[in-house]
């Protein structure tokens, strides 16, 4: 029998007055929100896994992309202290859904032990990205080759991919071509950590992708593959999501 793994969200900073079109495609055009950038805690199995690291530097984003902030416990050193009470050598995995500056953090390097888990097609992707999407890898080279990150702790990987027992990566291509989702077992059931592949579970319920994406069509075969495979979901900007919440995720079971 598998053991449930214990999952707990972590905030990692707020994406400041974006419009709700862009995370819900179509929908209530011109109103603005300040949107959550969530990563995930996955602990089991003897295991500390990390999903995404959030925003880059809160300043040079503000400068570049859009206005975004990282308040105290927003930081990854901070949340995983506050979540767990862990350090970042306490880390084993690093799993990254995408490389967009709004996941790939600011610096792995302090991750000494950890393995850095993408899907090859997506580290490929992000060297020579459809011009439209340069803007969002515009930081990941500098996060992916700095200074004391040993190359060999990336570890690529292609399709589904069983990682560990209750543990599954999934590709949810469309708002990148190399998207992954992580389908975990808890408690509760089957959870999937969506990334921007279900920015929040209305578009699930309205069946509509996110504003950026280089499939639509894909986006919308991803969602389906969330929807047979999960009964709940954890999206990367969920409005209806608080920092530290460790059950009850939306559900989707009767989508």
């Amino acid at each position: 029998m598998i053991d449930p793994f214990r999952v707990v969200a972590i905030r990692l900073g707020l994406l400041k007055s974006v419009d709700y079109s862009q995370i819900v495609y179509s929908k209530e055009m011109g109103k603005k929100i300040d949107f959550p950038v969530w990563g995930v805690l996955i602990q089991g199995q003897g295991k500390n896994i990390l999903v995404d690291l959030g925003i880059y530097d809160p300043e040079w984003a503000s400068r570049n992309i859009l206005t975004c902030v990282r308040e105290k416990y927003d930081h990854p050193i901070m949340a995983i202290k506050e979540a767990a009470g862990l350090r970042p050598e306490d880390i084993d995995f690093l799993i990254f859904t995408h490389l967009h500056w709004d996941h790939i953090g600011e610096d792995i390097s302090i991750f000494k032990k950890a393995r850095f888990v993408v899907q090859h097609k997506e580290w490929e992707y992000m060297y020579n990205p459809v011009s439209f999407q340069k803007w969002a890898y515009a930081s990941s080279l500098n996060v992916c080759f700095r200074e004391n990150v040993d190359p060999f702790s990336w570890l690529f990987v292609d399709g589904w991919v069983e990682f560990m027992p209750g543990l599954r990566l999934i590709p949810t291509p469309g708002h990148t071509p190399g998207h992954q989702a992580v389908s975990v077992k808890t408690e509760e059931g089957s959870l999937i950590i969506a990334g921007d592949a279900v920015n929040m579970i209305e578009n699930l319920s309205y069946n509509l992708p996110s504003g950026v994406a280089t499939s639509g069509e894909e986006y919308m075969q991803s969602m389906n593959v969330i929807k047979r495979y999960g009964e709940y979901v954890l999206g990367a900007h969920d409005l209806s999501i608080n920092p530290f919440q460790s059950g009850s995720f939306p559900s989707i079971k009767n989508l």
